[in-house]
């Protein structure tokens, strides 16, 4: 259980998450908590504690000339997991 203060930021992450049109447009927003974690994964920090782990979530993830996620044109994301440091 996350309780009930990073359920609420999480709650309020989610709205801005359907808010926006791209990952790069949620990375523009919170510069500071969006983290690369892989070429194919990002990171949400949510809370103290708490990530928010998500990839693209389209058929076929669009690529950018280096053969890696373009996430300025990646307009569905998946949800892999909430992690939470020790």
């Amino acid at each position: 259980m996350i309780g009930v203060s990073a359920g609420l930021e999480l709650h309020r992450r989610l709205a801005d998450i359907e808010a926006v049109e791209t990952a790069d447009e949620l990375s523009a927003l919170f510069p500071e908590l969006v983290v690369n974690r892989s070429l194919n994964e990002r990171g949400l920090i949510f809370a103290e504690g708490y990530t928010l782990v998500f990839r693209s979530g389209h058929v076929q993830t669009p690529l950018d000339a280096a053969g890696t996620p373009d996430w300025g044109n990646i307009t569905r994301i998946r949800l892999m997991g909430i992690e939470v440091e020790p």
